[in-house]
């Protein structure tokens, strides 16, 4: 019916609309692949295609990542057609780590990402046109807004060259 998306073989499609049922942090993001149409047999039944994520894991050295995003009102076009200067920040932070436990044997993964909204109580969007019906029913952009997603993950290689992971996710906005 829709795209499929699988999270390490985890098919995380949300039926509904057509999107994921939570969202990964890019940091967590090892490699991605996109499939269109027709696609091999580790595919799910789709005829539109699929995206397939994998998530970072530890490894024998440690390694880690952080970063910073910051948006603001004043940056350059931000204005409004009419003139109009809404207040808007926005911060966009985290950092993941990953390393070993047992060395060859057991490794972690762990990373963490926010964002932090602020804007004014009036809309910056014109409420006129075909989005005016919306706008009269939701006059004003919620602020603050707030999200945080993370994810952790253990990968261990076992006997007869077996690897094994665990992965957890949170998500909350």
């Amino acid at each position: 019916r829709t795209t499929r998306i699988l999270l390490d073989g985890q098919d995380i499609t949300d039926e509904t609309v057509g999107t994921t049922i939570f969202n990964v942090s890019a940091g967590a993001i090892n490699e991605f692949q996109l499939n269109r149409s027709t696609q091999d047999v580790s595919g799910e039944v789709t005829s539109t295609g699929q995206v397939l994520v994998s998530t970072n894991s530890g490894t024998n050295a440690f390694h880690g990542e952080l970063f910073y995003n910051f948006q603001d009102h004043r940056a350059l076009f931000a204005r409004a057609k009419d003139g109009q200067d809404p207040q808007f920040q926005r911060n966009q932070f985290g950092g993941g780590v990953g390393g070993p436990i047992l060395r060859d044997k057991l490794f972690f993964f762990g990373n963490i990402e926010r964002i932090k909204q602020d804007s004014s109580s009036v809309s910056p969007v014109n409420s006129t046109g075909l989005f005016s019906a919306i706008y009269s029913a939701h006059p004003i952009i919620p602020s603050p807004y707030r999200e945080t997603y993370s994810t952790v993950r253990l990968d261990y290689n076992g006997p007869a060259h077996g690897h094994y992971f665990r992965r957890a996710n949170y998500n909350v906005n």
